[in-house]
């Protein structure tokens, strides 16, 4: 196997289904991994879609995004990055742990796909980088960072990894940036959005 596609945040919600779908096209792909028991529960997911004869286009490395030595390895012969991983919280304690996770893994992620001279980064931003403009404002990719006492911790962590990454482009990386919401789909329920169908199969309220 030579892979030429690597994603991060592979054990993610979104990662794993990016997984599912690349490696349904045939493509070779690595993967970085920071536990390994998180990987069963990727492999079951690839058996809900019925593509577990899938699994073998994967190759699964050990790497952590806020450790670049472990990322060098992780890009030689990598041509595209899906960057996917990221730390999501709401919580001002995790301050420091966004800023790390978010802003230097992404650093690093940028840094290492220079020096490896990767062709194409794709990052996975989210709607939370683009601020909070104000009442009855239409946001959108193009919207404006809007500084305000209201934007979260993890608001401020992204736009600043987006900056990341448009630095990046300036020093020649060929980048696209997307900003999603809020992501549901099959995983498990103990982990990001997979919380809000936990909360009302246990009939707890929320909105």
């Amino acid at each position: 196997m030579n892979p030429s596609i690597l994603v991060t945040g592979g054990t993610g919600l979104l990662g794993s289904h990016l997984l599912i779908k690349l490696a349904g096209k045939g493509a070779d792909i690595r993967a970085i991994y920071r536990d390994e028991n998180s990987l069963p529960e990727i492999r079951e997911l690839f058996r809900f879609y019925d593509a577990e004869p899938q699994w073998k286009h994967i190759e699964w490395v050990k790497a952590s995004i806020d450790d670049i030595d472990t990322l060098v390895p992780a890009m030689e012969g990598i041509e595209k990055v899906f960057h996917c991983a990221a730390l999501v919280s709401f919580n001002p304690d995790d301050a420091d742990k966004l800023f790390r996770v978010n802003v230097i893994g992404t650093r690093n992620i940028v840094n290492s796909a220079i020096n490896a001279g990767v062709k194409k980064l794709v990052y996975v931003s989210s709607t939370a980088a683009l601020g909070r403009p104000g009442p009855d404002v239409l946001i959108t990719e193009e919207t404006a960072w809007s500084e305000s006492a209201d934007n979260s911790f993890y608001s401020r962590s992204k736009y600043m990894a987006e900056q990341e990454v448009w630095r990046g482009m300036e020093e020649g990386l060929p980048m696209a940036i997307v900003n999603p919401c809020v992501i549901l789909g099959p995983g498990e329920l103990s982990k990001s959005s997979g919380r809000l169908f936990a909360s009302a199969i246990n009939n707890i309220q929320f909105y």
